[in-house]
Protein backbone atom coordinates (compact mmCIF):
# COMPACT_ATOMS: atom_id res chain seq x y z
CA UNK A 1 0.00 0.00 0.00
CA UNK A 2 3.00 2.39 1.14
CA UNK A 3 4.76 2.08 -2.36
CA UNK A 4 1.36 2.58 -4.51
CA UNK A 5 1.08 6.03 -2.45
CA UNK A 6 4.83 6.49 -3.38
CA UNK A 7 3.68 5.92 -6.80
CA UNK A 8 1.47 8.47 -7.07
CA UNK A 9 2.86 11.02 -5.36
CA UNK A 10 5.70 10.72 -7.63
CA UNK A 11 3.37 10.96 -10.89
CA UNK A 12 3.28 14.64 -10.32
CA UNK A 13 6.45 15.44 -10.76
CA UNK A 14 7.35 12.91 -13.76
CA UNK A 15 4.23 14.42 -15.28
CA UNK A 16 6.01 18.23 -14.83
CA UNK A 17 9.10 16.39 -16.10
CA UNK A 18 7.88 15.36 -19.21
CA UNK A 19 5.71 18.74 -19.92
CA UNK A 20 8.47 21.09 -19.49
CA UNK A 21 10.13 22.56 -22.71
CA UNK A 22 13.23 21.06 -24.01
CA UNK A 23 16.50 23.31 -23.55
CA UNK A 24 17.44 24.93 -26.60
CA UNK A 25 20.72 26.66 -27.78
CA UNK A 26 21.53 30.09 -26.50
CA UNK A 27 20.00 32.80 -28.75
CA UNK A 28 23.06 34.29 -30.87
CA UNK A 29 23.74 38.16 -29.80
CA UNK A 30 21.39 40.79 -31.38
CA UNK A 31 18.90 37.23 -32.42
CA UNK A 32 15.36 38.82 -31.14
CA UNK A 33 11.96 37.27 -30.29
CA UNK A 34 8.98 39.25 -31.21
CA UNK A 35 5.88 38.39 -28.26
CA UNK A 36 3.69 41.28 -29.88
CA UNK A 37 4.18 41.59 -33.41
CA UNK A 38 0.88 43.31 -33.61
CA UNK A 39 1.72 46.00 -31.52
CA UNK A 40 5.63 46.37 -32.29
CA UNK A 41 4.63 46.68 -36.23
CA UNK A 42 1.52 49.10 -35.61
CA UNK A 43 1.26 51.63 -37.91
CA UNK A 44 1.26 55.08 -36.71
CA UNK A 45 3.36 54.91 -34.18
CA UNK A 46 6.39 56.44 -33.09
CA UNK A 47 9.33 54.61 -32.32
CA UNK A 48 13.06 55.59 -30.87
CA UNK A 49 16.00 53.23 -30.50
CA UNK A 50 16.83 51.42 -27.60
CA UNK A 51 20.48 50.82 -27.60
CA UNK A 52 21.48 47.79 -24.47
CA UNK A 53 25.02 47.64 -24.03
CA UNK A 54 26.36 44.64 -22.31
CA UNK A 55 29.63 45.48 -19.97
CA UNK A 56 29.59 42.09 -17.72
CA UNK A 57 31.40 38.84 -18.76
CA UNK A 58 27.96 36.86 -18.67
CA UNK A 59 25.69 36.78 -21.67
CA UNK A 60 22.38 38.50 -21.18
CA UNK A 61 18.78 37.65 -22.26
CA UNK A 62 16.34 41.21 -21.88
CA UNK A 63 13.21 40.57 -22.22
CA UNK A 64 10.71 44.21 -22.47
CA UNK A 65 7.16 43.92 -20.78
CA UNK A 66 4.73 46.26 -20.72
CA UNK A 67 4.48 48.41 -18.00
CA UNK A 68 2.28 46.81 -15.74
CA UNK A 69 4.71 43.34 -16.32
CA UNK A 70 2.35 41.24 -17.21
CA UNK A 71 2.80 40.97 -20.96
CA UNK A 72 5.98 40.02 -23.07
CA UNK A 73 6.37 42.55 -25.71
CA UNK A 74 10.23 41.11 -27.14
CA UNK A 75 13.55 39.86 -25.98
CA UNK A 76 16.93 40.07 -27.29
CA UNK A 77 20.44 38.38 -26.35
CA UNK A 78 23.07 40.37 -25.68
CA UNK A 79 26.37 38.52 -25.62
CA UNK A 80 29.13 39.70 -23.19
CA UNK A 81 30.82 43.09 -23.99
CA UNK A 82 28.52 43.46 -26.95
CA UNK A 83 25.82 45.82 -27.83
CA UNK A 84 22.65 45.84 -29.61
CA UNK A 85 20.18 48.19 -30.71
CA UNK A 86 16.39 47.94 -30.91
CA UNK A 87 13.60 50.29 -32.44
CA UNK A 88 10.25 50.37 -29.77
CA UNK A 89 7.66 52.44 -29.61
CA UNK A 90 6.97 55.17 -27.47
CA UNK A 91 5.90 54.24 -24.88
CA UNK A 92 7.12 53.26 -20.83
CA UNK A 93 8.05 49.63 -20.29
CA UNK A 94 9.20 47.22 -17.50
CA UNK A 95 12.72 44.75 -18.08
CA UNK A 96 13.57 41.75 -16.99
CA UNK A 97 17.26 40.50 -17.56
CA UNK A 98 18.26 36.37 -17.44
CA UNK A 99 21.89 36.08 -16.86
CA UNK A 100 23.94 33.08 -16.25
CA UNK A 101 25.94 30.46 -18.38
CA UNK A 102 24.32 27.45 -19.08
CA UNK A 103 21.08 28.23 -21.16
CA UNK A 104 17.98 26.65 -21.53
CA UNK A 105 15.05 28.15 -22.86
CA UNK A 106 13.31 31.76 -22.70
CA UNK A 107 10.69 29.64 -19.66
CA UNK A 108 13.18 28.45 -17.97
CA UNK A 109 16.53 30.97 -18.57
CA UNK A 110 19.73 29.92 -16.97
CA UNK A 111 20.14 26.73 -15.60
CA UNK A 112 22.53 28.66 -13.17
CA UNK A 113 21.89 31.84 -13.65
CA UNK A 114 19.29 34.72 -12.36
CA UNK A 115 16.12 36.67 -13.48
CA UNK A 116 16.68 39.85 -12.28
CA UNK A 117 13.30 42.26 -12.32
CA UNK A 118 14.53 45.79 -13.21
CA UNK A 119 13.42 48.81 -10.81
CA UNK A 120 11.76 51.32 -12.56
CA UNK A 121 10.09 51.68 -15.89
CA UNK A 122 12.40 51.96 -18.92
CA UNK A 123 10.92 54.47 -20.57
CA UNK A 124 11.18 54.94 -24.44
CA UNK A 125 10.80 59.00 -25.57
CA UNK A 126 10.84 61.12 -29.01
CA UNK A 127 13.70 62.49 -29.60
CA UNK A 128 16.24 60.36 -27.41
CA UNK A 129 18.02 56.96 -27.91
CA UNK A 130 17.73 54.91 -23.89
CA UNK A 131 20.68 53.52 -23.33
CA UNK A 132 20.00 50.58 -20.71
CA UNK A 133 23.68 49.97 -19.48
CA UNK A 134 24.41 46.53 -17.86
CA UNK A 135 26.63 45.85 -15.46
CA UNK A 136 28.16 43.59 -12.56
CA UNK A 137 28.22 44.55 -8.84
CA UNK A 138 29.93 41.30 -7.68
CA UNK A 139 31.27 37.64 -9.00
CA UNK A 140 27.77 36.21 -8.78
CA UNK A 141 25.38 36.28 -11.67
CA UNK A 142 22.41 38.14 -9.37
CA UNK A 143 24.92 41.32 -9.08
CA UNK A 144 24.52 42.83 -12.26
CA UNK A 145 22.75 46.00 -12.55
CA UNK A 146 21.32 48.11 -14.85
CA UNK A 147 20.79 52.00 -15.27
CA UNK A 148 19.28 54.06 -17.89
CA UNK A 149 20.65 56.67 -19.52
CA UNK A 150 19.10 59.47 -22.32
CA UNK A 151 21.32 60.95 -25.14
CA UNK A 152 19.69 63.21 -27.97
CA UNK A 153 19.35 60.77 -30.86
CA UNK A 154 21.55 61.19 -33.84
CA UNK A 155 20.85 58.70 -35.96
CA UNK A 156 16.87 56.96 -35.41
CA UNK A 157 14.95 58.74 -32.53
CA UNK A 158 14.85 62.34 -34.53
CA UNK A 159 13.78 61.22 -38.23
CA UNK A 160 13.88 64.16 -40.62
CA UNK A 161 10.89 63.09 -42.87
CA UNK A 162 9.65 65.21 -45.98
CA UNK A 163 6.84 64.35 -48.65
CA UNK A 164 2.69 64.09 -48.59
CA UNK A 165 1.54 61.07 -49.46
CA UNK A 166 2.36 58.17 -51.70
CA UNK A 167 0.16 55.70 -53.74
CA UNK A 168 1.30 52.13 -54.72
CA UNK A 169 -0.29 49.82 -56.81
CA UNK A 170 -0.04 46.17 -56.22
CA UNK A 171 2.57 44.41 -58.69
CA UNK A 172 2.99 40.63 -58.62
CA UNK A 173 1.61 40.19 -55.50
CA UNK A 174 3.13 43.12 -53.69
CA UNK A 175 3.92 46.79 -53.44
CA UNK A 176 7.53 48.21 -54.89
CA UNK A 177 8.98 52.04 -54.79
CA UNK A 178 11.81 52.76 -56.47
CA UNK A 179 14.15 54.88 -53.89
CA UNK A 180 17.27 55.71 -52.84
CA UNK A 181 20.16 54.97 -50.03
CA UNK A 182 22.24 57.35 -49.63
CA UNK A 183 22.00 57.95 -53.22
CA UNK A 184 21.81 54.18 -54.04
CA UNK A 185 19.13 53.64 -56.52
CA UNK A 186 17.28 50.65 -55.18
CA UNK A 187 14.17 49.31 -56.19
CA UNK A 188 12.14 48.91 -52.44
CA UNK A 189 9.41 45.84 -51.62
CA UNK A 190 7.57 47.62 -49.06
CA UNK A 191 7.04 44.69 -46.07
CA UNK A 192 4.74 45.27 -43.29
CA UNK A 193 6.12 42.13 -41.91
CA UNK A 194 9.69 42.70 -41.48
CA UNK A 195 10.78 44.51 -38.65
CA UNK A 196 14.36 46.63 -40.82
CA UNK A 197 14.93 48.03 -43.90
CA UNK A 198 17.00 45.23 -45.08
CA UNK A 199 19.66 45.85 -48.60
CA UNK A 200 22.00 43.43 -49.93
CA UNK A 201 25.57 42.76 -49.27
CA UNK A 202 25.94 44.14 -53.21
CA UNK A 203 24.41 47.77 -51.73
CA UNK A 204 26.26 47.86 -48.89
CA UNK A 205 29.52 47.60 -50.20
CA UNK A 206 28.39 50.74 -53.20
CA UNK A 207 27.51 52.49 -49.91
CA UNK A 208 31.12 51.44 -48.15
CA UNK A 209 29.68 50.74 -44.80
CA UNK A 210 32.30 49.95 -42.87
CA UNK A 211 31.03 50.29 -39.42
CA UNK A 212 28.40 47.62 -39.39
CA UNK A 213 27.31 45.25 -36.10
CA UNK A 214 26.45 41.86 -36.74
CA UNK A 215 23.33 40.23 -35.80
CA UNK A 216 21.28 36.99 -36.31
CA UNK A 217 18.37 37.14 -37.93
CA UNK A 218 15.59 34.84 -38.70
CA UNK A 219 14.42 34.29 -42.41
CA UNK A 220 11.79 31.87 -43.88
CA UNK A 221 15.46 30.02 -45.07
CA UNK A 222 16.60 29.71 -41.29
CA UNK A 223 19.02 31.71 -38.55
CA UNK A 224 21.62 34.02 -40.74
CA UNK A 225 24.07 36.00 -39.64
CA UNK A 226 24.37 39.81 -40.88
CA UNK A 227 24.82 43.09 -39.46
CA UNK A 228 23.14 46.26 -38.71
CA UNK A 229 24.67 49.67 -39.82
CA UNK A 230 23.56 53.31 -40.17
CA UNK A 231 23.33 55.51 -42.30
CA UNK A 232 22.51 59.24 -43.63
CA UNK A 233 19.67 59.09 -45.66
CA UNK A 234 17.00 56.74 -47.30
CA UNK A 235 14.44 58.41 -49.70
CA UNK A 236 11.25 56.56 -51.49
CA UNK A 237 8.93 57.79 -53.86
CA UNK A 238 8.01 61.25 -52.51
CA UNK A 239 9.39 60.75 -49.20
CA UNK A 240 12.54 61.08 -47.80
CA UNK A 241 14.06 59.73 -43.87
CA UNK A 242 17.41 61.14 -42.72
CA UNK A 243 19.51 58.83 -40.16
CA UNK A 244 18.18 55.32 -40.12
CA UNK A 245 20.05 52.51 -39.22
CA UNK A 246 18.90 49.55 -41.81
CA UNK A 247 20.04 45.89 -41.83
CA UNK A 248 22.70 43.90 -44.84
CA UNK A 249 21.98 40.53 -45.54
CA UNK A 250 24.27 37.78 -47.01
CA UNK A 251 22.91 36.28 -50.44
CA UNK A 252 20.07 38.54 -50.69
CA UNK A 253 19.11 40.10 -53.57
CA UNK A 254 17.23 43.70 -53.96
CA UNK A 255 15.51 45.89 -51.02
CA UNK A 256 13.03 45.25 -48.53
CA UNK A 257 11.17 48.61 -46.72
CA UNK A 258 10.46 47.65 -43.05
CA UNK A 259 8.37 48.54 -40.50
CA UNK A 260 11.40 50.59 -39.27
CA UNK A 261 10.49 53.14 -41.64
CA UNK A 262 7.27 52.52 -42.33
CA UNK A 263 5.87 52.79 -39.01
CA UNK A 264 6.76 56.09 -39.20
CA UNK A 265 3.67 56.50 -41.57
CA UNK A 266 0.00 55.92 -42.13
CA UNK A 267 -0.55 52.97 -44.08
CA UNK A 268 -3.74 52.57 -45.57
CA UNK A 269 -4.84 49.71 -48.22
CA UNK A 270 -7.53 49.50 -50.65
CA UNK A 271 -8.38 46.82 -52.69
CA UNK A 272 -4.92 46.78 -54.82
CA UNK A 273 -3.88 50.45 -53.74
CA UNK A 274 -1.41 51.00 -51.12
CA UNK A 275 -1.61 54.60 -49.83
CA UNK A 276 1.31 55.75 -47.40
CA UNK A 277 1.21 58.90 -45.74
CA UNK A 278 2.91 61.08 -43.40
Amino acid sequence: MKAIFLALALIPFFCNDLLAAPCTPLPETGMGIEYDPGFLHRTGLIRSRVSFENRDNLPVIAIVQNNAGNRRIMAVAIGPSRNVSVNLPIAEYSLVLLVGNRWCNMDSGFLDGKRIDVPGSLAVEEENTTRVLLHATGPSPEDLAASFEKSPSTVIARDEISGGALLLQQENGGYFVNGHVNRIPVLFQVDTGASLTVISRETADRLGMIDCEPRSFRTAAGTVTGCVGDISEIDFGNFRVRYVSIAVLPNFKGALLGMDILGRFTIEQHGETLRIMR
